[in-house]
């Protein structure tokens, strides 16, 4: 929508607030659910809004005044839900100012979006029905069921769908766990139990350590095992031990010192040594609660580890409030790894390393003694092994990574060396249920966007870059965050996603449309959704929380620009900006 367009409406609803009475009473009857008398009265609709006066798609309040989807988003973003404040807001009121500033040019107020919830409903009724005569024709036959066991460990992996065993082969793995042995592990915050006393962070992990080898041995696990700790040095405790072997093993290890700082290159190093020490395909486990001395460092020498070891795989476990697990997940989306979150309590911290570990510690099964590919088992499904390191064809051609180096995650600054500026137009999709529009934002003032150099991280296909785009402001930044927005040089947190591969294909128009069409189709459903919640429980549904799907441009750089892509989609972001000092 242009700016102009966006102002105008953003001065509609603002006069509009100003009806002191009118957001009184919206304020008093959401504190006073006895205000509604009947909450099958509100019906999802298109009528007169009475904030913005427009014709269009929304709901009725307590007190049955009627306000449209936007206005909604209006009044939940400057009182949230139920006129409180709530964990996250900031980045709630965001996504809901970026989704209203892509939305405002797609309603066309036809009532699409209602007529489509409708028949859904309808066919939703049919269906109800008809399940619930069969559910009654079946109960007879359910008492006659019988159980299948339950899984056993979560070191058993469950059978590869598709894969016969008489024709499969195990393929062995190096697990080489590196723990994080920094004064901080030394913090007694740790809940074994619920009503028992706090332990150290450094116990906690001891104690993971051994139940999980234990489990390992029993389950006859056939990887190799090592273990490493590190804090301003490392230390070797064993080396390519059996889970058997393991097991006996990290009883003598349980005595780990904490203190010193925390450097991951160190720890790095020493892993680095013991890679190859053992037969089989190496993953990484780095266990630690806090964020490195050493990020820069870090970042440099695990891309250079993936270099030299290209089957290597990370992965990590975070332990602690969340606030410095940033390196980490850098660590663990480009090592191809998984990352997992732990609280502050053993239990959380099991179920941590059991959902990491799943992927290394399940059967690795060849489809056939002479296959070059091979089948990671998961919990859900199957993927692909780390030997397949560009998996990547078109026709009989394999097609070419980027050759890219990483820089620390959010630096979003602009104007040096490290950044790139160039025009470009931006392209956003709408959907109806039926068909796309294409959209093409125009601003009145010549602005160039801006993107970092350098990728921050990478998922399966795209590389992640911070990026710049001064022609959308989002208003809850700027009023949450303008002291750190100003230091950041951003109006808006975006990220850019170009494609691993370098081959026109990849980066054509109609492969990358599909990321803005797929956002569209979602934030459509989404709607749909809460259009229908809202009809068929009243009040109750319309207080539910809100589906929200980040939106998604198309950048198209000009011809000769230094862009480092023709095409690529960028969406907002809810990470929180950092400077560098």
């Amino acid at each position: 929508m242009p700016p102009q367009g966006k102002a105008k409406a953003v001065a509609k609803i603002k006069a509009k607030a100003k009806a002191v009475p009118k957001v009184k009473a919206k304020a008093k009857a959401a504190s006073n659910p006895a205000a509604y008398p009947d909450p099958d009265i509100l019906r999802a609709r298109v009528d007169k809004c009475a904030w913005c006066e427009e014709r269009r798609q929304g709901w009725c309040d307590q007190t049955l005044i009627f306000y449209c989807e936007h206005c909604w988003s209006e009044y939940d973003t400057l009182h949230g839900a139920g006129g409180e404040q709530y964990a996250g807001k900031v980045w709630h009121d965001e996504i809901l100012e970026a989704e209203s500033i892509a939305v405002e040019n797609q309603d066309d107020d036809s009532g699409q979006v209602l007529e489509f919830m409708k028949n859904a409903l309808v066919q939703i009724d049919s269906k109800a029905t008809c399940s619930k005569l069969e559910i009654e024709g079946d109960s007879e036959e359910e008492d006659n069921d019988e159980l299948a066991p339950l899984p056993g460990s979560f070191s058993q992996a469950p059978k590869a769908r598709g894969l016969n065993p008489m024709n499969s082969q195990i393929q062995q793995a190096h697990v080489i766990v590196l723990v994080d042995t920094s004064g901080s592990m030394r913090t007694i915050d740790v809940r074994p139990g619920k009503g028992e006393i706090c332990v150290s962070r450094m116990s906690a992990v001891a104690e993971t350590l051994a139940t999980f080898f234990e489990k390992q041995a029993l389950a006859s696990c056939p990887h190799f095992f090592s273990l490493l700790s590190f804090n301003a040095a490392a230390t070797q405790h064993f080396v390519k031990k059996t889970a058997t072997e393991a097991m006996q093993q990290v009883g003598k290890a349980k005595a780990f010192f904490a203190g010193y700082g925390t450097h991951f290159v160190a720890g790095l190093a020493a892993a680095k040594k013991v890679l190859n020490k053992a037969p089989g395909t190496p993953h990484l486990l780095i266990f630690s609660d806090g964020r490195p001395a050493d990020g820069m460092q870090t970042l440099q020498m695990v891309q250079d580890m993936l270099l030299e070891f290209p089957t290597l795989r990370i992965h990590a476990i975070g332990f602690g409030d969340g606030s410095d697990f940033e390196v980490l997940q850098q660590l663990t989306s480009l090592g191809r790894g998984g990352f997992a979150p732990s609280g502050r309590s053993i239990g959380a911290l099991h179920s941590a390393f059991a959902s990491v570990t799943s992927t290394i510690t399940q059967t690795q099964t060849l489809t056939s003694a002479t296959s070059r590919s091979s089948t990671f088992s998961f919990k859900n499904g199957q993927g692909r092994s780390s030997q397949e390191e560009n998996p990547c064809n078109i026709g009989d051609r394999r097609c070419q990574l980027r050759d890219v180096s990483f820089e620390p995650a959010n630096q979003f600054r602009w104007g040096d060396d490290q950044s790139i500026s160039f025009d470009s137009t931006r392209i956003g999709f709408s959907y109806d249920g039926k068909s796309f529009k294409k959209q093409e934002y125009r601003t009145r003032r010549k602005e160039f966007v801006q993107i970092r150099a350098k990728p921050f991280t990478q998922g399966g296909m795209c590389l992640v870059y911070c990026f710049k785009d001064s022609s959308i402001p989002l208003f809850a930044e700027q009023r949450g965050h303008q002291q750190a927005m100003k230091v950041a040089g951003t109006d808006a947190r975006m990220v850019a996603k170009i494609s691993r591969y370098e081959d026109p294909w990849h980066n054509s128009f109609e492969v990358v449309a599909a990321y803005s069409k797929s956002s569209a189709v979602a934030k459509f459903y989404a709607r749909v959704f809460m259009l229908a919640a809202a009809d068929r429980l009243g009040w109750k549904g319309r207080s539910m929380a809100k589906i929200l799907f980040v939106e998604c441009y198309i950048y198209e750089a000009k011809e000769g620009s230094p862009a480092p892509s023709g095409f690529f989609p960028v969406l907002f972001s809810s990470t929180i900006p950092t400077t560098a000092t």
